[in-house]
Parts: C-alpha cells; sequence; structure tokens
C-alpha cells in the first residue's frame, strides 16, 4: 500500500469486501455513512482492526500485537497512531486505552439506515502519541 493512498478508496474497498451487494445501493451508502468518515492522516500509524478469538481473550494477545506495531512504526518515523472503534465496542476501547490510546473525536451518522451498513452509528477516534 502506498502513503498517497485516499483513505475513502480504501475505505469504499473495505465495505464492498465486508457486506454483501444487495443491502446497499451505492449512492445510498454514501448518504448513509457520510457523517462517520475520517480522513487518515499521513504519516501515522493507523490501526484498523484487532481481533482475538473468543478463546484467546483476555491474555493481552491483542494488547501485544498493537505494541509489536507501534514499536515497528517508530523505526519508520511515525510518531503518532490512530484506531476507529465503534462507540458500542467497550471491550476494544478499553483494549486500546490500556494501550496508551485516548479519544480525540467522535463520528455519528444521525441517518436512519445506517444500521444496515455498519454495526453502530458512532465511532471514535483514538490516538497515541509514539515516543521512541
Amino acid at each position: 500500500m502506498t502513503d498517497d493512498m485516499p483513505s475513502s478508496l480504501l475505505k469504499s474497498n473495505l465495505i464492498g469486501f465486508t457486506f454483501p451487494p444487495e443491502p446497499r445501493p451505492a449512492a445510498h451508502q454514501e448518504d448513509v455513512i457520510a457523517g462517520m468518515q475520517m480522513e487518515r492522516e499521513a504519516g501515522t500509524l493507523q490501526i484498523e482492526y484487532v481481533y482475538t478469538m473468543p478463546d484467546h481473550r483476555g491474555h493481552g494477545l491483542a494488547g501485544r500485537a498493537i505494541e509489536r506495531h507501534v514499536l515497528h512504526s517508530i523505526t519508520a518515523g511515525v510518531r503518532k497512531a490512530q484506531v476507529q472503534v465503534f462507540t458500542n465496542n467497550k471491550s476494544a476501547i478499553k483494549a486500546y486505552e490500556r494501550a496508551g490510546f485516548a479519544a480525540v473525536r467522535s463520528f455519528r451518522s444521525p441517518h436512519p439506515d445506517v444500521l444496515r451498513y455498519l454495526p453502530w452509528n458512532e465511532k471514535l477516534l483514538m490516538e497515541r502519541t509514539i515516543i521512541s
């Protein structure tokens, strides 16, 4: 992946891959999720998804995976990490907070159809300063 790839292209590819085509006419989809789109900040580590299988939760695996990525990004000169998380995902928010992230902004879609496309209608942008 290159640094000059627009985040909107990444998002549309992810949505296209994740959700079946039947319930998402493209034009309507853009209106529904418009309030929740966040542009990526160049030169920032973007953590997209961290998933731990249920049988392995509670052992700090997600935190260790996040920390490995953060430490690796230091060698690339990155000084900030960001993650987006739906506000109803309390366990993920706690895991990111334990990893040093703090909420800096929230994004919400008031559109009545948002839950047809996304798991929740509000996301947090969480950040962590990376100190070498």
